[in-house]
């Protein structure tokens, strides 16, 4: 989905691919011309995880391959009960989005197909997606015809929050969204920190989509967990002390050091083009007994919501 308006550059980014060459480009062609039109989520889908040619295939393995004391889970499932610490760093952006754009008719589900020249273009369903309209926010059916809503099953959180709830600990989700249900096309390709085109060569670069935090936190209510913010990285960096951190950290190195130290703590918690502090958001999800956590201002909350 889109940020919010305000965090949104209009200043020109470049594009480029990473390569000319995409093997996977040849197995979706195949899956179009006989299925038909694919939906943009499982273009996603393929796109990070397909089992030979996918973004992702072996990754995060190979990053991690030299530390130690590493167990590997299939799924959250598969993890030993008991208490946990679950951290989500830029985690839910890469999961696949269903998208869906208003016409006249209703919502119509968004989709890849192949147009007269063999390329991959977007499109959209033929029928719209039925009683669509009746599971939406207010600000989302209120959305001109055209506009495109972005969204993301719940299965992700609904594990997290069940597991935080019924054994205790708590999850921290970092990731660059928004903090409200809103329209927005956010689906993008990242490649050599550049961005590209989402429908060039797939499998090449990484395709993700802003974060939709207030699904997040409904779904995760909805379940009997706690849920702590969502703030924006900024605030919630500096409740937990990172300035008087960085000065610590400056007082002590040498002015070379203590100007990237500056230039990093402007990157976390500033807003506008290169700064992290606004876009990125950090949503807390814990068992219900657990009314505060650091960096999310519970504290503040309670004390108001406490009689005099």
């Amino acid at each position: 989905m889109a940020a919010q308006t305000a965090e949104i550059s209009t200043e020109p980014i470049s594009r480029q691919a990473v390569t000319d060459y995409s093997p996977l480009q040849a197995e979706l062609n195949k899956l179009i011309k006989s299925s038909g039109p694919m939906p943009v989520w499982r273009y996603m889908e393929l796109c990070l995880t397909h089992p030979k040619h996918g973004y992702y295939v072996d990754k995060q393995k190979s990053t991690l391959s030299g530390v130690r004391n590493i167990a590997w889970h299939e799924r959250l499932d598969d993890v030993p009960g008991g208490p946990s610490v679950i951290l989500a760093n830029e985690y839910f952006d890469v999961l696949p989005i269903h998208q869906v754009v208003k016409r006249e008719t209703g919502w119509h589900e968004r989709v890849v197909e192949i147009d007269g020249n063999g390329q991959l273009v977007f499109g959209t369903a033929a029928a719209p997606t039925p009683r669509f309209e009746a599971l939406l926010p207010p600000l989302v059916r209120a959305a001109p015809v055209g506009a495109v809503f972005e969204w993301r099953p719940d299965a992700e959180i609904m594990r997290i929050a069940t597991r935080t709830r019924d054994q205790g600990g708590a999850a921290l989700i970092i990731d660059y969204g928004h903090l409200r249900s809103d329209v927005g096309d956010t689906f993008q390709a990242i490649a050599r920190h550049s961005f590209a085109d989402p429908l060039k060569n797939p499998g090449e670069a990484d395709i993700t989509a802003h974060v939709d935090f207030q699904a997040l936190g409904r779904a995760a209510e909805d379940l009997g967990a706690r849920v702590h913010g969502p703030v924006p990285q900024g605030d919630f960096l500096k409740r937990l002390g990172i300035e008087t951190r960085a000065v610590t950290l400056m007082a002590k190195t040498t002015p070379e050091i203590s100007e990237d130290i500056s230039g990093a703590l402007k990157r976390l918690t500033g807003g506008g083009r290169g700064g992290m502090g606004s876009m990125f958001k950090v949503l807390a999800v814990s068992e219900p007994k657990l009314t505060s956590l650091a960096g999310f201002g519970d504290e503040q909350q309670d004390a108001k919501a406490e009689p005099s």
